[in-house]
């Protein structure tokens, strides 16, 4: 069990939810689940960083189309 709780809690949590400990499962039952959860969390990250960037891209186009007055 020790090298499973250096898990990120996501992932240990995601073990736990499919019944995978170290004590009643195989290394390889282990490894692939952890692979799973971490696919997982990069998916979510990634979905996350594309809304955030598409969220200040069209921020950014607004404010560029504010007109703006000049006065001399």
């Amino acid at each position: 069990m020790c090298y499973t709780m250096h898990l990120l809690k996501g992932i240990f949590d995601y073990l736990l939810s499919k019944e995978v400990t170290a004590e009643h499962s195989r290394m390889e039952s282990i490894l692939h689940h952890t692979r799973r959860a971490e696919e997982g969390i990069n998916q979510t990250v990634t979905w996350y960083d594309t809304r955030c960037t598409m969220r200040a891209e069209r921020s950014t186009q607004r404010m560029e189309n504010i007109p703006r007055k000049y006065t001399n």
